[in-house]
């Protein structure tokens, strides 16, 4: 794998941009915290279930309140929009992720489709009716934002129960490995950003996108 370039879904291939090398060399998922049995999560998904069936909430809502809920309070930029003639009209909302250390800087993203605000309008995070949510990490943030001064926003990720399901390893490719969730409709790809880069075969939706390299797709 000599140049490694993003997903299909992320905007850096819209772009035509490939993303910059990390100086990471291996990369493994997080064991769960054991804050989360394996009970609680049972009793989570018993009742994430029964609220779909009933149609209080549905899957993708509960999906979204989920990331919403790991990033409180986390609010998202619109850095571009884009009429496609394959994936329609829709918006992308960025929010730059506060960091003690030194190194890429971490953003989240959001896929927004048929979203009519203008560049440069501000949403929480929990408010955007999302398709993909992607964590990432980038090199040159002046040009990842459009030229946009996003504000650092320190957040601590929690976990949420919905969040701690079991993702196992679906298909390698040369650009992305791509996960299914055992009980949520999503896909997940982990996008290498090295030659060296490998993943885990197995792991939790939290732990994916803890590493900050990852697309989530909603199906």
């Amino acid at each position: 794998m000599s140049k490694l370039k993003a997903s299909m879904i992320d905007d850096s291939v819209i772009t035509g941009e490939v993303p910059r090398p990390s100086n990471r060399s291996r990369v493994e998922f997080q064991q769960p915290s054991s804050n989360y049995s394996q009970m609680n999560s049972a009793s989570s998904f018993s009742n994430f279930n029964q609220m779909n069936h009933t149609g209080n909430f549905s899957i993708h809502s509960q999906i979204r309140k989920a990331i919403g809920d790991m990033f409180p309070n986390f609010y998202m930029t619109k850095t571009q929009h884009y009429n496609d003639p394959t994936y329609g009209s829709y918006g992308i909302y960025k929010g730059r992720v506060g960091s003690f250390t030194i190194g890429p800087t971490k953003y989240l993203v959001a896929f927004v489709m048929n979203d009519n605000l203008p560049v440069g309008s501000q949403k929480m995070l929990s408010s955007l009716s999302w398709t993909n949510f992607q964590t990432r990490e980038t090199d040159n943030p002046q040009k990842e934002f459009g030229g946009l001064q996003l504000s650092e926003q320190f957040t601590e990720m929690k976990e949420n129960p919905v969040l701690m399901d079991r993702i196992h390893l679906a298909k390698e490719g040369k650009y992305s490995y791509i996960y299914k969730s055992a009980n949520l409709p999503i896909k997940i790809e982990l996008i290498p950003t090295t030659e060296d880069d490998h993943f885990a075969t197995e792991g939790t939706v939290v732990s994916a996108l803890s590493l900050y390299t990852t697309s989530l797709t909603l199906e």
